[in-house]
């Protein structure tokens, strides 16, 4: 017996592959893998503990498959969770096509953020955010759509009626068929009518005293009416008045073909709705 018995792979090796000298009795170096093999991945992997030695993840049965699997990622500096543990090893460790590894897999990465292998889908809009906290702040490596965001959180807290509004019934899709093809998210108009149709066809928007739609609306309904008569309007009810139903002044019109409700002008005069009764 030597101290170097034949194993694996190392049986179907011509003897003087290892012995070229043909002196079978001279010493040769074994030690280490590298005595012998040229090291493939080209000094990737010598700054790890182990310094790189080729058992930490090859045996002498075949360079591959490798050893290396899913637990022991867990002890790199890239644990894989979520969605990362079903993804083939070659979909992330690529050939490289330029600089020193040119040639080889990459097992050495400069960039472990998600924007290095992903493609920013949002072009650009959540820049700032991602160079803050990385995709991370909304999205969770579980599910690209199980994300953590609030939107409370953000500049346009969801309440009342807006919160059973789908996502994407405001962020649509544009610049479809372009290579700035993307979901809009920002920026977004916070304004009422940045969604909803004026149904009172510019009254109260260009009017010479423009009011903005909360100035009668909530978010909690339509109808639920913040609107006080003798606080915003220019006519004030007192005595009868106040018992006049709003349909009995603001009436029904016609634009085309379209209908609206009359707010605005209306003549404030007594002779405009009784005549010279």
């Amino acid at each position: 017996m030597t101290r170097f018995p034949l194993l694996g792979m190392h049986k179907n090796v011509a003897c003087e592959k290892c012995h070229t000298s043909g002196k079978f009795k001279k010493p040769l170096r074994f030690a280490n893998c590298s005595d012998c093999h040229r090291d493939v991945h080209r000094g990737q992997f010598v700054d790890r503990a182990d310094r790189g030695r080729c058992d930490s993840c090859h045996d002498v049965f075949g360079f591959t498959p490798a050893k290396f699997g899913i637990e022991e990622h867990a002890s790199t500096a890239y644990p894989l969770t979520g969605a990362h543990l079903a993804v083939p090893c070659v979909s992330c460790h690529l050939v490289a096509t330029r600089g020193r590894l040119a040639g080889i897999r990459m097992f050495e990465f400069q960039n472990t953020r998600c924007n290095g292998c992903h493609a920013d889908v949002h072009r650009g809009q959540f820049k700032a955010q991602i160079d803050r906290g990385g995709c991370e702040s909304c999205h969770q490596t579980s599910d690209w759509l199980d994300n953590k965001f609030d939107h409370n959180r953000s500049r346009f807290p969801l309440v009342g009626e807006h919160r059973k509004v789908a996502c994407e019934k405001c962020h649509k899709r544009v610049d479809v068929g372009t290579p700035r093809e993307r979901i809009l998210f920002k920026p977004m108009d916070r304004r009422c009518r940045g969604c909803h149709e004026d149904v009172h066809l510019g009254q109260f928007s260009r009017s010479p005293n423009p009011k903005a739609c909360e100035t009668c609306h909530t978010p909690k309904d339509w109808l639920a009416l913040i609107f006080d008569h003798n606080r915003d309007a220019l006519f004030k009810l007192r005595g009868a008045h106040e018992k006049v139903a709003c349909g009995e002044c603001h009436k029904e019109e016609r634009k085309g073909s379209v209908r609206f409700i009359r707010f605005r002008p209306l003549d404030r005069r007594c002779e405009g709705c009784h005549g010279n009764k």
